[in-house]
């Protein structure tokens, strides 16, 4: 069922069916995807821009970039200073439009439901609840806003939490300006970006944690909800045994002893790995794993 999909999958794939005028698979998405008002009107805007960019010229249609326009980032923020410092550098930027601000968890979530975002830069020190359970409630609505976390720690606990509650980057609150802009593009694209001043020891912390502890039953759960999520996500049994071992700072010569296959074999799947989680680094596929459930916080 379609509904089972997440939202971003279902949208590209409605996308690519009328890029390749295979209107027949569109309209099987459409018909299919029950009572998801936000998806519904998702597709809506979707083709509506697909149909105004075709209706301008007479020759065949061509592949269009179907979501134009500039990105529509919100600031959450408690610090006067810091958001205006953020203020500052996005309005620099011809591609980002700055739609809304807010200093603490209520405002924020009322700019949220009044003025959705692509991205959303959210405080994690925000006055009367904690950033992160603004954060948690983002993700929890299964709607199409990504989330950055702005935040002064770089204790690997603050930011492997971060991430594990559905954070889909973080940044430190002193970024540069080049490294903000490109932490929201790669955010919006669907992809996860964290700052380079606490990747290095994200990526350590990670190595130390086993993947299965605990009583046999335990393991044996463990390992169910490991290899349904890892389907969920499109990964494969051997992709999923490759990314657990690349968490575990296993270099590829051993991957390949340890699971009995050869080095370019290896290397195939790392790289089928990266499409899939689109990154291009153990660093981000390590934050992957994270996220979808395969690298334990404690």
């Amino acid at each position: 069922m379609l509904e089972q999909q997440p939202r971003m999958e279902i949208l590209m794939q409605y996308m690519k069916a009328l890029e390749q005028e295979d209107i027949q698979t569109a309209n099987r998405i459409v018909g299919m995807i029950g009572s998801d008002v936000q998806l519904k009107n998702a597709i809506s805007e979707i083709s509506t821009i697909y149909e105004q960019e075709n209706s301008k010229s007479t020759v065949p249609p061509r592949k269009t970039q179907l979501l134009p326009g500039k990105i529509r980032v919100v600031i959450i923020e408690g610090n006067p200073l810091v958001r205006a410092g953020i203020r500052l550098m996005l309005s620099e930027s011809p591609d980002i439009e700055i739609v809304g601000e807010a200093t603490s968890y209520l405002d924020g979530l009322k700019l949220l439901q009044e003025k959705p975002p692509n991205v959303a830069l959210i405080d994690i020190d925000l006055v009367g609840v904690h950033g992160m359970e603004l954060t948690r409630l983002l993700q929890q609505s299964d709607n199409l806003v990504r989330s950055i976390i702005l935040g002064n720690y770089k204790d690997t606990e603050t930011v492997l939490s971060a991430f594990a509650i559905g954070a889909d980057s973080y940044c430190m609150k002193d970024i540069e300006y080049n490294h903000l802009l490109e932490a929201i593009h790669i955010t919006h694209s669907g992809k996860t970006w964290i700052d380079p001043a606490v990747a290095r020891i994200v990526l350590d912390t990670a190595r130390t944690r086993p993947f299965v502890t605990g009583s046999t039953s335990e393991i044996q759960d463990n390992i169910q909800f490991v290899e349904e999520t890892a389907k969920s996500y499109n990964l494969t049994q051997r992709e999923t045994q490759v990314l657990q071992f690349v968490v575990a700072g296993k270099k590829n010569a051993e991957i390949a002893e340890e699971l009995k296959i050869t080095l370019g074999t290896v290397k195939s799947h790392i790289g089928n790995l990266y499409i899939k989680l689109g990154t291009n680094d153990r660093i981000h596929a390590v934050l992957y794993a994270l996220r979808i459930g395969l690298v334990p916080l404690e």
